[in-house]
């Protein structure tokens, strides 16, 4: 399933992915996109409190496209993009939620 939308505040927000308490989130494909605003801008994609992927978008325009082969949380763990500051970043995740 794709997952798209934009974050625009810091921190952690709200969950874009959701897993129920037999689930995972397994992530396969993200992009991201420093989108209206002039950077820098960290951004972490988190599985809870577990960091899988991490960069730095410098510039307005500036973004990424990257492969996760398929990371997958631990049960119950939800997805989230976490913004080290109130930046505009649009993202498209492609992942799939399933009791393994």
């Amino acid at each position: 399933m794709l997952y798209i939308g934009t974050r625009n505040t810091s921190g952690d927000g709200t969950a874009i992915a959701t897993a129920g308490a037999t689930e995972r989130v397994r992530v396969r494909r993200i992009q991201l996109q420093l989108t209206e605003s002039t950077g820098p801008v960290t951004v972490l994609l988190k599985l809870a409190s577990t960091t899988i992927y991490q960069v730095l978008l410098a510039n307005q325009g500036d973004g990424v496209v990257f492969d996760l082969a398929g990371v997958t949380g631990a049960l119950g763990a939800d997805l989230y993009v976490n913004l080290s500051d109130a930046k505009a970043v649009a993202y498209v995740i492609d992942a799939a939620i399933s009791t393994l």
